[in-house]
């Protein structure tokens, strides 16, 4: 009898008490209480500092994006200094295409079995001279002699002058005298009067005796320039 009231002392001192249980119980919920919002307080630090580091990242990208659109505009600029540098050449070969259509013919004299280039002035009384050669060679009546310095031929037509006093003509000079007379000198003279200069034979080596005494033939040749 004894034995068996030890035992049962024994097991009910092993055994805990309603109180302790519910202890323990209010302990650990209290404990996953607080595990639950330490994660959630981690888990919305977590996501604070993704959005920073997002931000960064963009403007990161948006700063490293600025170097392509200075490229851009550097190459543009390059394009641009191009098209700028490239416009005066253009505007050049369009002025020298324009005065190569407008520059004016070669002319030759041809008499007696010799040939002279007569260079023109560029003036509107030389181009008025050009304008009544209808082809590219034309005969002209007999010139005539004056005083063996010059042969003058006295034309249908008369063109527009710019007379200026002379004193003297060298050989080669081609004047006007008046509207429609038009002088080729061969020797150098004195000159009194006003003329219209409107050309000049610069080789001038033999001229004098290729002329000859008297009335001459002379056919202009007019060489139009490519």
């Amino acid at each position: 009898m004894k034995l068996l009231q030890k035992r049962k002392k024994t097991t009910d001192t092993g055994a805990k008490s309603p109180v302790a249980v519910c202890a323990a119980a209010a302990a650990l919920c209290l404990a996953l209480t607080l595990a639950g919002c330490s994660q959630g307080e981690a888990g919305s630090g977590a996501e604070g500092d993704a959005a920073p580091a997002a931000s960064a990242a963009s403007t990161a990208s948006d700063e490293a994006a600025e170097p392509s659109a200075a490229e851009s505009a550097s190459n543009e600029a390059g394009q641009a200094s191009d098209e700028t540098e490239q416009a005066p050449a253009a505007a050049e070969q369009a002025s020298d295409a324009a005065e190569t259509s407008d520059a004016l013919p070669v002319i030759t004299l041809s008499f007696n079995g010799a040939q002279y280039d007569l260079v023109m002035d560029d003036t509107a009384t030389s181009r008025e001279l050009l304008a009544l050669v209808p082809s590219s060679r034309m005969a002209l009546p007999p010139s005539h002699d004056r005083d063996g310095v010059w042969k003058y031929y006295d034309m249908a037509t008369g063109v527009s002058e710019d007379p200026e006093p002379l004193e003297s003509a060298q050989a080669g000079d081609v004047l006007l005298d008046g509207p429609d007379r038009l002088i080729l000198v061969y020797e150098d003279a004195p000159l009194d009067g006003s003329y219209t200069h409107v050309g000049t034979i610069q080789d001038v080596d033999g001229l004098a005796a290729a002329l000859g005494d008297g009335d001459v033939d002379i056919t202009i040749i007019k060489n139009e320039r490519s």
